[in-house]
């Protein structure tokens, strides 16, 4: 009860805040529906919670694609304890919900304690804690909850490392192995391992610091990533076999410099709304400046604030991407193009200005009126005075300058943008795109916005203020002023603002035609036409699919098997987050082969289409449902399995059972030939005919097939992840 009382204001203001913060989801009104949230998120954590109720996992799901190894998709965190434990106990949604509220609790708790351990009280605790989970890390959410899941655990390690310098006890490095290793399997193997990368720098700061010797400064760390290695293998074996078929194999420089952090960027420490066009938040607040600024002056008598202002240097260093030489020249060097849009190092320099921001509150309050609290203040105004007077300039040079702002922006699009590697669009739309760029930037430059004037606003606040920061009680307006520039920025922080939705957002769109989808006996894909259009319903989405029972040849995912999106690009269906073009109807006439061979029965189009090989089987709020005539069922027996490929008459081929990964068939045919099944040639599947494993062709490039010999047979596809199977 006594280190209860120690923590008590943190606990009950961190408890208001996130009820304020996140109460649509505590109280199940809402949830992260909007955006990705829908199309991966959500309907792969339906199978998710499926499988694990059922003591499996989906190690591979049909309704994805022609077929997907769901679990190599890091992003579901398939094996992460934490998901393993909510989604096995609770229904869906109530997992889905809390799950993300108790990572944003963990996140809070965790960046307390550390702030603790720098220095701070339980008010600059506190603010910390506010700072770094409702400031950009996670408001701003240019990242998503496989990164909340992820990056929660980031302090704890620090705090661990701490505990070790103090102690010297290797208990402390094998618990942050064993965290380290819980992050890569908690959804975002890429921010894992940046945080691995600032684990580093860390501990070999610290290490040197502390005077520890080169043995013991080499040997923590290694078992420290040995330990994570280990916990995190199986995640690791599956994404990487994943990724070895999809377009990360085949990365550019230019994809992994992709959303580089602009400099003018930092210009957004205080007027964050006018730069959310160049996609990157770097926030925390106004006022927060202030303490953050203290920090940095009296840095040197704190090795913990050194430590802090070296993960924020090192965060803005690989940010910056493109615009940094040095990191260009460590990218070409090492060939590692793996991971792109650098910008999600600046998370990290968030986390670095929480730690100081809270810090600093304690120390300037505390410290009172000195030398360097007034060094603060009068560098605190100016600072804040020359971003004002930064953004009235940029506002007057984008104006007057308009046409050569312009026409710059052409010049890039064309000479840098425009048929590169990655870039699928056509010239007009890149065009276009930059006069939608410019005009965002007008409004978020204009002052009849909303949130510009609280960006004024606040800083006329926080000028004011400054005379009276010494006043009895002003340390509680200082965090009132915190906590309502950071709700504000909540209200148009795209993780908040624009994909928080009413569950009822999950209701299906033309249900007509949906219903007429699901009574169909036999098992078959839907093919939507023009996904871009925005005119085809929700349930035809990439990967929504899954949620409303249908079977679907669309994918959404950055590990989607690059021949697969090669071969199905005209169709615009396949999206390895890199987006999709407007399809031609003539595409549909030159893949009318392969589109039989994947198993499609229908087409959704919002518009008509006059094509012989088509039926109309209804016509309902703008949508057209398709029946494909001649389509090709799920499995059939062909006597070809190189050119002519299609489905001959047996005497007998009887499904004997279908489920995720698995097949069984009877059949009985007068004659040698082949089983042709429309699942994805993926690794891990194994055919048996018979009970003797046969090996499996690799159809068209694309699905599998078996040769089987003219009389009665059985035969099995099974999926087998590295050699094991929930199934048989």
């Amino acid at each position: 009860m006594k280190n209860l009382k120690n923590h008590s204001f943190f606990v009950t203001a961190f408890s208001i805040t996130t009820l304020i913060f996140l109460y649509p989801l505590i109280f199940m009104r809402s949830s992260f529906l909007g955006g990705d949230y829908f199309v991966q998120f959500y309907p792969w954590l339906k199978c998710y919670s499926e499988a694990v109720k059922n003591f499996s996992f989906p190690y591979w799901i049909s309704s994805m694609g022609t077929g997907f190894p769901l679990m190599a998709e890091g992003q579901i965190a398939g094996f992460y304890p934490l998901n393993i434990l909510l989604f096995f106990l609770l229904p869906l949604r109530v997992a889905y919900n809390y799950s993300i509220v108790m990572h944003f609790v963990i996140a809070e708790i965790f960046i307390y304690l550390y702030a603790r351990k720098v220095g701070a009280n339980q008010i600059g605790g506190y603010v910390a804690s506010l700072l770094f989970c409702f400031g950009s890390a996670y408001a701003g959410c240019f990242y998503n909850i496989g990164t909340l899941r992820t990056l929660v655990w980031f302090p704890l390690v620090l705090l661990l490392f701490e505990h070790y310098f103090n102690r010297r006890n290797m208990r402390y490095i094998l618990f942050s192995g064993i965290i380290l290793g819980i992050q890569l399997l908690a959804g975002f193997i890429q921010m894992a391992a940046y945080s691995a990368l600032f684990y580093l720098i860390y501990f070999v700061y610290r290490a040197r610091s502390e005077k520890i010797g080169i043995k013991d400064a080499l040997f923590a760390p290694s078992i420290f990533m040995i330990l994570s290695f280990i916990i995190a293998l199986p995640q690791l074996i599956l994404t990487y076999q994943l990724s070895s078929f999809s377009g990360r194999e085949h990365a550019t420089l230019g994809f992994a410099l992709w959303r580089s952090f602009l400099p003018t960027g930092l210009l957004g420490l205080v007027f964050p709304y006018s730069l959310s066009s160049i996609g990157s938040h770097f926030y925390v607040g106004v006022l927060s400046i202030l303490f953050i600024t203290f920090s940095i002056i009296v840095a040197k008598k704190s090795p913990l604030l050194k430590a802090m202002i070296l993960i924020l240097i090192a965060s803005l260093f690989f940010a910056l991407g493109w615009f940094n030489p040095i990191y260009v020249i460590i990218l070409r060097i090492t060939g590692f193009y793996f991971f792109r849009n650098p910008s999600k190092f600046l998370f990290f320099g968030v986390f670095a200005l929480s730690v100081l921001a809270g810090w600093g509150f304690t120390q300037f309050f505390e410290n009172g009126q000195t030398k360097q609290t007034k060094k603060t203040i009068s560098l605190f105004r100016r600072t804040i005075l020359y971003a004002g007077f930064a953004f009235l300039l940029v506002k007057l040079l984008i104006t007057v300058f308009k046409t050569q702002v312009l026409e710059a922006g052409y010049y890039i699009a064309k000479n840098f943008i425009y048929n590169r590697p990655h870039h699928r669009y056509s010239l007009e739309y890149y065009m276009d795109s930059i006069n939608s760029f410019y005009n965002s930037m007008l409004e978020g430059l204009a002052f009849s916005n909303i949130f510009v004037l609280c960006s004024w606003a606040l800083i006329i606040i926080s000028i004011l203020t400054l005379p009276f920061l010494f006043k009895k009680r002003m340390k509680f307006l200082c965090i009132a002023v915190i906590f309502f520039d950071l709700f504000v920025f909540s209200s148009y922080g795209i993780g908040f603002s624009g994909n928080i939705k009413p569950f009822a957002y999950l209701a299906p769109d033309n249900p007509k035609i949906l219903r007429i989808l699901k009574n169909d006996p036999e098992p078959c894909r839907i093919l939507p036409f023009d996904l871009k259009s925005g005119k085809l319903p929700n349930w035809s989405l990439p990967n929504a699919n899954v949620m409303y029972g249908l079977d679907s040849i669309t994918c959404y995912t950055p590990l989607v098997g690059s021949n697969y999106r090669e071969i199905l690009s005209g169709l615009e269906v396949v999206d390895d987050s890199l987006g999709m073009d407007i399809p031609r109807e003539e595409v549909l006439d030159r893949s009318l082969d392969i589109i039989r061979l994947l198993n499609v029965k229908y087409i959704i189009s919002g518009k008509k289409l006059n094509k012989n090989y088509l039926r109309q089987e209804a016509l309902s709020g703008g949508v057209f449902l398709y029946r494909l005539k001649g389509y090709y069922p799920k499995v059939f027996f062909s006597d070809s399995v190189d050119w002519d490929v299609k489905p001959l008459r047996i005497e007998c081929l009887e499904i004997v059972e279908s489920s995720n990964g698995y097949l069984e068939l009877k059949i009985k045919a007068d004659k040698k030939g082949f089983i042709v099944f429309s699942e994805n040639y993926y690794p891990g599947w194994h055919a048996y005919v018979d009970g003797q494993e046969e090996e499996i062709i690799k159809v068209k490039g694309l699905v599998q097939g078996v040769a089987v010999r003219e009389g009665e047979h059985k035969v099995r596809f099974v999926y087998k992840p590295y050699g094991l199977t929930s199934k048989r």
